[in-house]
């Protein structure tokens, strides 16, 4: 395995193909695939751990997309009690088709 510096992880992120590591093929939620390798993965993962424990607690305690220790299962059941209490409206937004759906992103 080829070993990565910065500099040299920069280069190969920057290409059109990553040049070292494994390509792989990811399926997105829109059924689109895109290809990636392992240390373009292995790179997000480290910026998300950092960048996760800065911004997290930052968050409405009601959001639950994408959030550590938080699920689709957890929202629907707050969703629920909400509706139990009383209230008449649920606002589920998805931010991320938002900016897709209008070229922002």
């Amino acid at each position: 395995m080829a070993r990565h510096t910065i500099p040299t992880a920069r280069r190969d992120l920057s290409a059109t193909t990553c040049q070292t590591g494994r390509d792989t093929e990811a399926r997105r939620r829109d059924q689109k695939t895109r290809r990636t390798c392992v240390v373009d993965r292995l790179i997000q993962q480290a910026l998300l751990q950092v960048l996760e424990k800065r911004w997290d607690p930052t968050f409405s305690e009601h959001s639950y997309g994408f959030r550590p220790g938080r699920s689709a299962h957890q929202a629907v059941t707050q969703a629920q009690r909400y509706v139990a209490e009383g209230y008449g409206v649920v606002v589920d937004l998805d931010l991320e088709r938002f900016f897709g759906a209008s070229g922002q992103a």
